[in-house]
């Protein structure tokens, strides 16, 4: 725990024991509380960590620093009232996990507005609907805090004396002679942050690798400033997509993996190019139109050199052998190019060529590699200078030459505090240059009745103030008010003022002292009878005293028929009436032709006629007719005219040399010839002597399933024996209704489930 956070929290822990009379060895294990100070609707400081802690209810913002002196918490809930957190506010202090009371979005708002999402990193946000996540850490660009001179992101002055340097991440303006003075420069590293460069920032002569768009440098160039510099620009994965300058001999800057085609279009005035080693691939029209090019450097790290890659007669070093060439001009596009080869055997000894990039060799330093292509030596070690990144509680350095050298080790933090004039002091690592600050821990000394003196424990600052008043108490007596810094407490007589507050339990009066919320004892309402407030669900009442109203939904009683086919209810309280509805029917078949109707929610009732549909045809000269209003169901017989049912418009059966009357009987038969003879369906009856003819004879007469009526005498007049088949099954048979003597008495009739004897 750091030295100011013992202090503090010793303070407050001695405070708290003497307040509450804690001295017995029972209490001696008992934490204390943590306190929360919320001034203006800001928690401002909070008295010491705690596995789970609670922002207070009543604070809509919380403040730089507020939980400084927290060290660990487990479960930080934060509630929905809290609409803004600052940006410092959780700086120092690690938290494993936020309760958020509002949504995602309102926190995702609150970070990107407020800026303390960078400190949260790895933490997860619960909100009420779902889990926020912060944004990937964009490391910062290590820095020696001596070499770079940076001021709300603009880059006033570089004081380093390097050749190659890689702008800051957090760089978004290069001021003008920001390099005034460097003269060693040959590289400047440009990040996409970069949005302005100043006229003359970049020295004359320097090379330029830019990590961004073609595009977006074209913008900054147009502002001036930047002739006579080449620039090389790459995308984030090293992949070089254009250039711009007007040298005739240039070397592409380590880093580059790839070159895209086209990034060399149409630069005439290119001689010579020499292409460092780790670029694995050249791509199509790479260096299309460039007709002044006489030779290209290439190492063996190239395996794939696109179509129209280089142009005609152009003379290539491969540092690589025959065989691996042959293999890249497999793919064409280098006709015409002339190349030497330096990988293959019996090459002459040479002298060493040093690549530019440096290889890591450990904590003793780094070195760099012969580039004569199956030469292993290696240069002597030299010790790596490094730039620092901060990251919280930790910082990594990194080697500047960009050998891969990196490690994180803790700060090393400065001995003297400093005030930093905010009510806070800070102190600086020695290494990355991280300044942390934390809340000054106050002793105070009450000086008289109107002041005290706050004096800092860690460093010099001490002030002068008058009592901040609050926590104020009541007794009958009058009300007490206590400084919140030194303890300072004054008491005067509470001053009832002439209004009244309410709320639920009474009403009260409010005392008129500046800073005292004491309130007179509670006398009950009293309370004038229910009204209907007629908005249809609610009854009020009002108290007589301080014009408190309270509202109640209605106590309705049965609903009560208004004879216009509707019903409403009562209010058993304010005897007001709801908004009349309809009502709520059900039906019941009386099997009487007509049903009843029921209010199933009140008493009516009332009886009225069937109200039949058009019908559905049954198939069997019969259909049946449904109740529109219960659904209650009759069958009966068609009934003909002109030809349909006048129900449901079935139509009539026809028969050729014979007559169906309008009640689907068949009464005649004039026929002659001896055949087989069919009924036709939907034929309801056989009339009396149907068969004009008494001599015709047939070998078969079949009666569909539709006849329910067989009159007396139907058959009396015909000669049988013939066959007699029924379409329906015996019971359908025995169900048709027979007049006596109606002639098939004793005859065989053959059913579709089997023969019977008619009776």
């Amino acid at each position: 725990m750091k030295r100011t956070h013992r202090k503090i929290l010793f303070a407050l822990l001695t405070a708290l024991l003497l307040a509450a009379g804690c001295g017995s060895d029972d209490d001696a294990d008992t934490p204390p509380a943590v306190e929360y100070k919320v001034m203006g609707g800001r928690l401002v400081w909070c008295s010491g960590g705690a596995e789970d802690m609670a922002v207070p209810g009543n604070a809509s913002s919380i403040g730089n620093n507020a939980f400084g002196n927290c060290g660990t918490i487990g479960t930080l809930t934060i509630p929905a009232t809290v609409t803004h957190i600052m940006r410092y506010t959780f700086s120092g202090v690690k938290v494993g996990k936020i309760i958020f009371g509002g949504t995602v979005g309102e926190w995702a708002d609150m970070a990107e507005q407020d800026g303390f999402g960078e400190t949260l990193r790895g933490t997860p946000v619960i909100c009420s609907d779902g889990e926020w996540k912060s944004a990937p850490a964009v490391p910062d660009v290590p820095v020696k805090p001596d070499e770079w001179e940076i001021a709300d992101g603009v880059l006033v002055k570089y004081s380093g004396n390097a050749t190659t340097v890689t702008i800051p991440e957090n760089v978004t303006v290069i001021g003008v002679g920001a390099f005034a003075g460097c003269a060693d420069i040959t590289h400047v590293t440009i990040p996409s942050s970069v949005t302005d460069i100043g006229a003359g920032a970049i020295p004359a002569e320097t090379s330029v690798t830019y990590h961004g768009t073609a595009e977006r440098w074209d913008e900054l160039a147009a502002d001036g400033g930047l002739d006579d510099i080449t620039v090389f620009i790459t995308d984030e994965n090293g992949t070089l997509t254009g250039y711009r300058g007007s040298a005739t001999d240039i070397t592409i800057p380590d880093g580059v993996t790839a070159i895209a085609g086209g990034a060399f279009a149409g630069h005439t005035e290119l001689e010579h190019i020499s292409i460092p080693a780790g670029v694995t691939s050249i791509g199509e029209n790479a260096f299309a139109g460039c007709t002044g090019l006489a030779h290209v450097d290439i190492p063996a790290s190239v395996t794939d050199i696109g179509a129209g890659a280089l142009p005609a007669g152009t003379a290539v070093t491969y540092h690589g052998t025959a065989e691996q060439w042959d293999e890249l001009a497999k793919d064409g596009g280098l006709d015409g190019v002339t190349v030497q080869f330096t990988g293959e055997s019996g090459t002459p000894a040479h002298t060493h060529t040093w690549g530019e990039a440096y290889t890591n060799g450990g904590e003793d330093g780094h070195y760099r590699t012969c580039t004569t292509e199956e030469c292993s030596e290696h240069s002597e070690i030299v010790p790596h200078e490094c730039t620092y990144t901060e990251n919280g509680d930790t910082h990594t350095k990194t080697c500047t030459a960009n050998c891969g050298y990196s490690k994180t080790e803790a700060h090393t933090w400065g001995e003297e505090y400093t005030d930093n004039g905010d009510g806070t002091h800070s102190r600086t690592c020695t290494g990355c240059g991280r300044t942390e600050s934390a809340p000054h821990g106050y002793t105070y000394s009450d000086d008289s009745s109107t002041t005290h003196t706050m004096t800092c424990t860690e460093c010099d600052y001490a002030k002068t103030e008058a009592h901040a008043y609050g926590g104020e108490t009541y007794t009958d007596a009058g009300h007490v008010k206590k400084c919140t810094g030194c303890g300072h407490s004054e008491t005067a007589q509470h001053t009832w003022g002439d209004t009244y507050e309410n709320d639920g339990n009474g009403h009260y009066q409010i005392c008129t002292t500046t800073g005292c919320t004491a309130h007179s004892a509670t006398e009950e309402h009293t309370w004038s009878a229910y009204t209907d407030d007629h908005d249809g669900s609610n009854h009020s009442k009002t108290c007589s005293v301080c014009n408190r109203t309270e509202h109640a939904v209605h106590d309705w009683g049965a609903y009560a028929d208004n004879g216009s086919g509707k019903h409403y209810q009562t209010c058993s309280v304010c005897h007001g009436q709801s908004e009349s509805v309809a009502h709520d029917y059900e039906y019941k078949d009386s099997a009487d032709g007509t049903h009843t109707i029921t209010c199933t929610k009140c008493e009516y009732a009332n009886t009225e006629e069937h109200k039949y549909d058009n019908g559905t045809d049954n198939g069997n000269g019969t259909h049946t007719e449904t109740c529109l209003a219960c659904a209650a169901t009759k069958t009966e017989n068609h009934a003909y005219s002109d030809g349909t049912c006048a129900v449901c418009a079935f139509p009539k059966p026809k028969i050729s040399n014979g007559t169906i009357d309008d009640n689907g009987v068949l009464v005649r038969y004039t026929g002659s010839e001896a055949a087989p003879f069919t009924i036709p369906n939907g034929v309801t009856g056989i009339g009396s002597e149907w068969i004009a003819n008494s001599t015709l004879k047939f070998t078969t007469l079949t009666i569909p399933v539709s006849v329910t009526n067989i009159a007396s005498k139907a058959f009396k007049s015909m000669q049988v024996p013939f066959v007699i088949k029924y379409k329906g099954t015996m019971d359908q048979w025995n169900a048709i209704t027979k007049e006596s003597g109606y002639g098939l008495k004793g005859k065989t009739i053959k059913c579709a489930d089997g023969d019977l004897t008619a009776e």
